[in-house]
């Protein structure tokens, strides 16, 4: 937002307020047309085999562990498993108006930051084999999850299409110490949940994602284990352009378009420990859980609070200014 915005942004709240006090409806400068998807939410997170890392992926995956040397154990994949997220103006006078005008800003301001996020439970971090002997060989069962939201804009009909607004992906390596690594590997906004206006001049947000995996296990002494075993970083796209919507991937090489970098760097965990007495040809119960927060880039948000507050601060006076109101 430039300069100008808070003198806007107040020009609009006092618009807001005459009418209000006229009984006529009143709103804020409407979304930019790629922001603003929160109804009909669906978060979804698949875990990737290594037969679906896609061409593309495993190029991605390559260069993001380049330097951990990982191993390529790639057994047979199992069943990929998702889950989805368990995710008017009035005619009024006076401290009453106030009141609805102070509401309507602290309910726009909520638009400008918003969440999503969901957990997948399963129960097969590990393929398991045995020889001969019964000796039991832990082989890596996933190379990496991929986040993905879909939703309709905030005043869709009933009969538009679900879109798909975000997309992310991660990797997951094992190398020779038996340490993992994961790093996100590409992500693309199409459609943000967080609002942004659709003023002239640039319309970024910013997206944080965080990350954590929650494990259970038995220990040798048949003591039962919960614990979250992984806390990584927060992930941060910073001014992010809505207008343009690009797919932001890790560098392959120096050759490729610094635009359309991601500033990742791996972080690592130990795995996901798994029970002494476990049989089958799996193991390692985990929850992987994601959040990832939207906000627009610009001051609107704090505009808004600001003159939230002010209202607030100054409504005495504001009313005794007002022809025929007075304070109660």
């Amino acid at each position: 937002m430039k300069t100008s915005g808070f003198r806007m942004l107040l020009s609009y709240t006092l618009s807001v307020y005459l009418a209000a006090l006229l009984g006529a409806c009143a709103s804020f400068p409407p979304p930019h047309a790629n922001t603003f998807y929160d109804k009909d939410e669906t978060v979804e997170i698949k875990l990737l085999s290594c037969n679906d890392l896609t061409p593309d992926y495993l190029k991605l995956w390559t260069a993001a562990f380049e330097k951990q040397n990982p191993r390529w154990e790639c057994p047979p994949p199992p069943e990929v498993e998702a889950f989805a997220a368990l995710p008017v103006a009035l005619p009024i006078l006076g401290n009453l108006a106030l009141d609805f005008v102070k509401g309507k800003l602290d309910e726009e301001a909520s638009r400008y930051t918003q969440q999503f996020g969901t957990t997948l439970y399963n129960p097969k971090f590990w393929k398991v084999t045995s020889d001969n002997t019964n000796k039991k060989t832990y082989t890596q069962n996933y190379y990496g999850f991929e986040i993905k939201r879909t939703a309709k804009r905030y005043n869709a009909g009933k009969d538009e299409l679900m879109e798909i607004a975000f997309t992310l992906v991660y990797g997951l390596a094992r190398d020779s110490e038996d340490i993992f690594w994961v790093s996100p590997l590409s992500v693309q906004t199409t459609k943000s949940k967080a609002k942004v206006w659709s003023w002239d001049g640039a319309h970024t947000i910013t997206t944080k994602v965080e990350v954590g995996i929650d494990a259970t296990w038995i220990d040798k002494d048949k003591k039962l284990h919960k614990e979250n075993i992984a806390k990584f970083d927060p992930f941060v796209v910073d001014n992010y352009d809505i207008d343009t919507a690009v797919r932001l991937t890790f560098p392959i090489d120096k050759t490729f378009d610094a635009a359309k970098h991601l500033k990742a760097v791996p972080s690592n965990f130990a795995g996901v420990p798994y029970s002494e007495n476990q049989t089958g040809g799996y193991a390692g119960q985990f929850w992987l859980t994601v959040l990832v927060t939207e906000s627009d880039s610009s001051k609107t948000k704090k505009y808004i609070m600001d003159l939230s507050s002010l209202l607030d601060k100054n409504k005495d006076k504001i009313i005794q200014a007002i022809p025929g109101q007075k304070t109660k």
